[in-house]
């Protein structure tokens, strides 16, 4: 594996930090497919994955979140803190998050990051610190009727040395018997790649 497709492994499940009251939560999940960025990071197999949370009022957080990776590669471990705030209708969120790979060798990364929302829209920036690659992402989430959203995605990665690709998916997130359940359609446009669908089931609790 190429040093520049280290990225692949990296999580984007963790998304902006919460606004919310502040407090100590955790997550657990099972997904079907672990997809980072579009691309399968468990050769199409399912993954089970976790994670904390601690939020403070002023909108300092910092978390803690895991995944199983499958084929003899282990886990993969990220660490993550920022400030997140809200300037009249703009939401804002900068942070950096650094990714750890106990069984892989050479694969631990770091990124900083800053986004912004405006209402249902917002735009996204990751930047490795060493100059390997960027990601340029925008989300877009909309609640259809009670406990039931539909989010759009789209993604473009750069790489320092060839290699660029974007990723696009949509996604519907339903809550139902005290569980957060989700069905996302992803694609990009690497040569050769299809349309991948994803199941997730998790529940998240307080501390």
């Amino acid at each position: 594996m190429q040093t520049k497709t280290r990225i692949l492994l990296a999580s984007t499940l963790l998304g902006a930090a919460s606004l919310a009251q502040a407090g100590t939560s955790a997550n657990v999940y099972v997904v079907s497919d672990y997809l980072f960025r579009g691309v399968s990071q468990t050769n199409d197999g399912a993954a089970v994955q976790g994670g904390i949370d601690y939020e403070h009022d002023s909108g300092f957080y910092a978390g803690t979140w895991m995944s199983t990776l499958g084929n003899g590669a282990g886990v993969e471990d990220d660490i993550y803190l920022g400030f997140a705030g809200e300037a009249g209708s703009i939401s804002y969120d900068i942070g950096a998050i650094r990714y750890i790979y106990p069984s892989l060798t050479d694969f631990d990364a770091t990124e900083i990051y800053a986004g912004i929302d405006v209402g249902p829209v917002g735009v996204k920036y990751w930047y490795e610190v060493n100059g390997d690659w960027g990601y340029l992402e925008g989300n877009a989430s909309f609640d259809l009727k009670e406990d039931l959203s539909l989010s759009l995605h789209i993604g473009s990665t750069d790489f320092n040395g060839g290699g660029d690709y974007i990723d696009y998916n949509v996604a519907l997130g339903k809550t139902w018997k005290d569980l957060d359940w989700s069905l996302m359609i992803s694609n990009t446009d690497i040569s050769g790649d299809d349309w991948t669908i994803v199941a997730s089931a998790g529940y998240s609790f307080d501390l």
